[in-house]
């Protein structure tokens, strides 16, 4: 008996563990292609924030902060930053998180990267979410 009820404990709990790792893989696939994906989107923000081509720079930002900073805002912003700290020669991702939840799913990345410039570097964060079906900018700042 008592070896019956050994089999039938595993064969349970074997059950239990393929049932579980079955639903969680297509969630990390998933996670891992959204994460290609957002960093990809920010490496170009970086390339085009150093060739100072801010209007493509600004189509990464999400509607929420398009509204909350406008165009002139922003370019104004990055003018000012290369005005105190020179030239803008490169954006180095630090540290990246992407995460996914709920159903409809909702998913939110955090970048943190360095901006090196001439004189100083500067870490920022930034927070990407996805805007349908592109990640956007939905907000940032300097840590």
């Amino acid at each position: 008996m008592k070896r019956r009820y050994k089999i039938v404990l595993w064969t349970v709990v074997g059950v239990w563990a393929i049932a579980l790792l079955l639903s969680l893989v297509p969630m990390l696939v998933r996670a891992h292609h959204e994460a290609n994906v957002v960093r990809g989107e920010f490496s170009e923000y970086g390339t085009s924030l150093v060739n100072r081509h801010f209007d493509q720079a600004y189509q990464y930002c999400g509607t929420d902060f398009r509204r909350a900073m406008p165009y002139d805002r922003f370019v104004k912003l990055y003018q000012d930053l290369e005005q105190q700290y020179g030239n803008l020669n490169g954006v180095t991702r630090r540290a990246f998180d992407v995460e996914g939840r709920g159903n409809p799913m909702y998913w939110r990345a955090v970048i943190d990267a360095d901006f090196v410039y001439q004189k100083k570097t500067l870490r920022f964060e930034f927070v990407f979410h996805k805007e349908g079906d592109r990640w956007a900018i939905l907000g940032s700042k300097q840590l």
